[in-house]
């Protein structure tokens, strides 16, 4: 199975992926980055982050699309490379 370090590539130019955290700094976020090779850029939440976005466990993946609809939702444990390129297709198909 291809993980999301494989799925974004095909994808960057059209399409931005973010990691948040919100219990870490973006030091430790960006060398964890850098260590798993992980894609896009590290982040941290404004104030009203995760409320805004109903975010109630850590490892919440949600994918945004242009007009700033949630059109992807999972949490911990949940989607697999197979759905995030789907979802990035969709993402993208527009642009």
């Amino acid at each position: 199975m291809r993980g999301i370090s494989t799925v974004y590539p095909a994808f960057e130019d059209s399409a931005n992926f973010y990691a948040v955290g919100f219990n870490e700094s973006l030091e430790v976020l960006s060398a964890a980055q850098d260590r798993n090779g992980h894609p896009g850029e590290v982040a941290t939440p404004s104030a009203s982050m995760l409320s805004d976005f109903n975010v109630k466990q850590q490892s919440t993946k949600v994918a945004i699309d242009a007009n700033g609809i949630i059109v992807y939702r999972v949490g911990i444990g949940q989607g697999d490379s197979s759905e995030w390129e789907g979802v990035f297709k969709e993402l993208t198909a527009a642009n």
